[in-house]
């Protein structure tokens, strides 16, 4: 739960970081509070059973989401709020390199060939006589 809030933190737009928590937390908040939910109502008939694993293993999910929950919607928040990262200025994209015959991309390359008639193109003539196949006994031969 903890990395979707932290996720939502670094999505939202906002220039403060009590701007950009109090959004992660009114967009993905209830959702996270209602899939830890779900989780501990659809485990909750584990408490009901005699068998010692049955029970060893609910109280290990249900304190492994209540957990969860409580570090997802309480600590992260008030961590970020506290020492989140800010939003950091937008950068001038770099310049275009300059294109040269080593920098020319793999499509340009194979659409010169192909014009030009290289060995290995696609404009090689191709033999059009192909032979049967004929299925023997003993395996697939071209006869």
């Amino acid at each position: 739960y903890s990395c979707h809030i932290g996720h939502a933190y670094m999505m939202a737009p906002g220039q403060t970081r009590a701007e950009k928590v109090t959004h992660a937390l009114d967009t993905i908040g209830f959702s996270i509070f209602n899939a830890g939910g779900s989780t501990l109502l659809g485990t909750l008939f584990l408490a009901a059973s005699h068998s010692p694993v049955f029970r060893t293993f609910f109280v290990l999910v249900w304190g492994a989401i209540f957990l969860g929950l409580v570090a997802g919607l309480a600590f992260v928040p008030a961590a970020l709020s506290l020492i989140g990262p800010l939003p950091r200025a937008p950068r001038a994209p770099p310049p275009p390199a300059p294109r040269s015959e080593s920098s020319a991309s793999f499509a340009d390359i194979t659409n010169r060939l192909d014009s030009q008639g290289a060995p290995g193109s696609a404009k090689k003539a191709r033999s059009t006589s192909k032979k049967p196949l004929r299925w023997s006994s003993r395996s697939l031969s071209m006869t």
